[in-house]
């Protein structure tokens, strides 16, 4: 059975009406209609199909406003001398919010009054504060953690040097959410009956994600010296860990750029691949031609390296193949690999898939998928 979340007449006027209205964060807040219950999920799905099917582009009004309020925000805050901007696009898919209430058990942080996908300035502090601690960088006690997010010192309580806005979207893309799901492998065991023994039958349970390509303008205020570091820090948090629930499969990844040239371009090589692909030639390694022309090749490559060279350039899109050196494994038993191109190190997604002969130093066939994470492929 499904029951009523808004008052009927509110529903009568306001939802079947306007069909949810314009706004995606006053139809999700306001206007869904009913909360499920007992496994009924068609109504579910109902409202998951308008939220994936929302279009910024099909409300012109809405758009114009909101992006009259982001250029005046952007304009202001680049002209603060204690303010550091730049932007960042995101690599893979983001689910953020999923905490929040909702009456479809969906939660999304969607800001007021525009109803758009944003990141909470709470987000990104707490993003780079865990991984200033889960690198031994700083210790939740020390005087310089606490001078820049705030906390105790000395029996003392004192508020952060550093404020953390929250990141805009940028108005270019008009499709943010698709469907997703989250398998909880443990039902018995997070029900209090019995333990994790992995007998249990996955039971998926549809959600949200932002997808990936989307771009965000973040700022940052207070001691410029500080500033620096943290945009450092938080490049290397987003690339490595990500932001937001699912990051240990890979969601999250974001990508810090340092032109408004390099986003476009970015947005655009990950939004529309196919197109993209057709129009820029794969980047040549002339040390690889040359020594496959060598061995009888021609200008084919050999086998395994999907048409692509083994040195890539970072504007290529994704996925494609490539070979990674393995370095080490990651504190949740990932294994991670070098690829040529890409400065860090990237995280096996599927480690479980490398043969337990693999070990570090071996070269492994990869599907890279983006700059901080990649697939073993046999």
């Amino acid at each position: 059975m499904a029951i009523d979340a808004i008052r009927t007449y509110h529903k009568e006027v306001a939802f079947e009406q306007s069909q949810g209205a314009d706004n995606l964060g006053l139809s999700f807040e306001k206007f869904l209609g009913q909360i499920e219950e007992h496994g009924e999920h068609i109504l579910k799905d109902k409202n998951l199909e308008k939220i994936t099917g929302f279009r910024f582009n099909k409300s012109p009004y809405l758009k114009e406003c909101y992006s009259y309020a982001f250029k005046q925000w952007k304009s202001a805050l680049e002209r603060q001398e204690n303010a550091l901007c730049f932007s960042v696009v995101a690599l893979s898919k983001v689910i953020l919010g999923s905490g929040n209430a909702s009456s479809i058990e969906v939660g999304l942080n969607l800001n007021k009054p525009w109803g758009v996908p944003y990141i909470s300035g709470s987000s990104i502090k707490g993003a780079i504060a865990s991984y200033l601690r889960r690198t031994g960088t700083m210790s939740e006690e020390s005087a310089d953690y606490v001078n820049i997010f705030g906390g105790a010192y000395n029996n003392e309580k004192y508020s952060g040097s550093v404020v953390f806005n929250d990141a805009w979207l940028y108005f270019d893309t008009d499709s943010w959410f698709v469907k997703d799901i989250i398998n909880p492998h443990y039902q018995k065991y997070y029900n209090g009956d019995g333990m994790p023994n992995g007998m249990d039958s996955p039971v998926p349970v549809k959600t949200l994600a932002l997808d990936s390509g989307l771009s965000f303008f973040v700022s940052m205020q207070g001691p410029r010296e500080l500033l620096e570091y943290l945009k450092n820090v938080m490049e290397k948090a987003f690339e490595e860990v990500g932001i937001g629930a699912k990051t240990a499969v890979g969601y999250g990844r974001f990508k810090v750029v340092s032109s408004e040239s390099e986003r476009a371009d970015l947005v655009k090589s990950i939004r529309d691949p196919k197109k993209v692909a057709a129009n820029i030639a794969p980047p040549i390694d002339k040390g690889t031609e040359s020594k496959t022309k060598s061995q009888g090749y021609g200008n084919a490559r050999p086998q395994g390296y999907g048409g692509r060279p083994s040195v890539v350039n970072k504007s290529s899109t994704y996925p494609y193949s490539a070979r990674g050196i393995i370095k080490q494994k990651s504190k949740k038993g990932k294994w991670q690999v070098k690829v040529d191109g890409i400065e860090n190190l990237l995280t096996v997604l599927n480690s479980e898939a490398v043969p337990a002969e693999f070990k570090e130093g071996d070269t492994v066939k990869l599907s890279v998928k983006g700059l901080s994470n990649a697939e073993y492929t046999p």
